[in-house]
């Protein structure tokens, strides 16, 4: 989609363990020209979640919006959380999320 609506994509490299990416840095790179932050909820090569509140909020305090991309787990996830599994905060609970894509 950004290269179709010729926005730049910026990409903040994730951490060699978790795989999952800091939310500060993606703060450093917001600039006057960025429109949004995404986050992965699950990502699905490695099923890890970014931590979704934390880029929501700072989506919220910088006035962008926040994707989630739920990848399968847009499918998954609910029923993890009506199966009581300890599950963060990914949708549109969250205060910020603005869409969220599942497929």
């Amino acid at each position: 989609a950004a290269d179709y609506f010729r926005v730049k994509l910026v990409h903040v490299p994730v951490d060699q363990k978790t795989f999952a990416v800091n939310p500060r840095d993606m703060e450093r790179v917001i600039t006057r020209n960025t429109i949004a932050l995404v986050g992965s909820a699950p990502a699905f090569p490695q099923g890890c979640m970014d931590p979704i509140e934390a880029i929501a909020a700072i989506a919220q305090k910088h006035n962008l919006g926040m994707h989630v991309d739920s990848c399968l787990g847009g499918f998954l996830l609910p029923f993890m959380r009506l199966n009581k599994r300890p599950l963060p905060k990914f949708d549109f609970s969250v205060p910020g999320v603005t869409s969220i894509s599942a497929d």
